[in-house]
């Protein structure tokens, strides 16, 4: 047996072992811990942006630069209040 077969063998051991029904559900689970954790991050980068804009023009009001498209009471309408 020369080393391309004995690879050709291994990676079909590996493929039978990973498309059992516990590997499956693992794979699956990883898959969903991965996307759970993307978009807990995104979710934490925007709330940071969004509090850092926040912070930006509350300081521009309270220096008395205020500016009608940066209202601070914009950020807190709901689209029926508009």
């Amino acid at each position: 047996m020369n080393s391309d077969q004995a690879r050709q063998r291994a990676e079909q051991r590996f493929t039978q072992k990973v498309t059992t029904p516990d590997n499956r559900v693992a794979l699956a689970l990883s898959e969903y811990e991965v996307q759970a954790r993307t978009t807990r991050e995104k979710i934490a980068r925007l709330k940071a942006l969004r509090l850092a804009k926040e912070g930006q023009m509350r300081a521009d009001q309270a220096a008395g630069i205020y500016n009608p498209n940066n209202d601070i009471n914009k950020l807190h309408r709901t689209r029926h209040d508009k």
